[in-house]
């Protein structure tokens, strides 16, 4: 999640953070099936003893796909965007928030900020975000519950609409908060985890 993000260099530039190894993941090839674990040559050496077996392992293609990702993170203001994006939405989340008074927040730094409800009770918070989600998903923005990322595709505009469609969807929570019927207005299956996440 932090690399190609928060930095060209990941999180641990932006941080100034040196791991003594750091894994990154498809992101470094726009989504192709690649991955890395760099970092000191002493610890790296260890690996040539490690038998590694890899479905892609020869894929020339996404080593490719990576080259042309880091030239253009390079060429272009991806990372500066990346932010602005994710402020955008985070401020204009806030203040929808205000707006409809629902005990809701987005947390976390811009390229990967978090929606989440600050009601007393745990369930309640849970039926919120399954009511959040299904209801911006109705109005064609999709989010995920443990977190999305801004891409740099993201235009204002689609800023702008996903917030439209947030301040919506908080106006219809905020009316189920009321009348203390959340979870009857939840018309899907409910998200689940499948493993747990920090």
């Amino acid at each position: 999640m932090t690399g190609f993000r928060w930095a060209i260099g990941g999180a641990q530039e932006y941080f100034g953070v040196v791991p003594d190894l750091a894994t990154f993941g498809k992101g470094m090839a726009n989504g192709h099936p690649l991955s890395a674990i760099v970092g000191r040559a002493d610890l790296a050496r260890q690996f040539e003893e490690v038998f590694v077996s890899s479905t892609f392992g020869g894929d020339t293609l996404a080593l490719a796909a990576a080259r042309a990702t880091i030239d253009e993170y390079r060429r272009q203001p991806v990372i500066a965007h990346l932010w602005a994006a994710g402020k955008r939405f985070q401020d204009g989340f806030r203040r929808a928030v205000g707006r409809t008074g629902v005990p809701a927040e987005c947390i976390g730094f811009p390229v990967h900020p978090k929606i989440v409800f600050r009601h007393a009770n745990d369930k309640t918070n849970y039926d919120m975000m399954n009511l959040l989600l299904q209801e911006t998903a109705r109005r064609g923005v999709i989010f995920h519950f443990a977190g999305f990322n801004i891409s740099f595709s993201h235009s204002d505009a689609d800023v702008d609409e996903s917030l439209e469609a947030c301040e919506a969807a908080l106006r219809i929570v905020g009316e189920a908060l009321a009348d203390g019927r959340v979870a009857e207005r939840i018309e899907g299956r409910p998200y689940g985890e499948v493993f747990k996440r920090s």
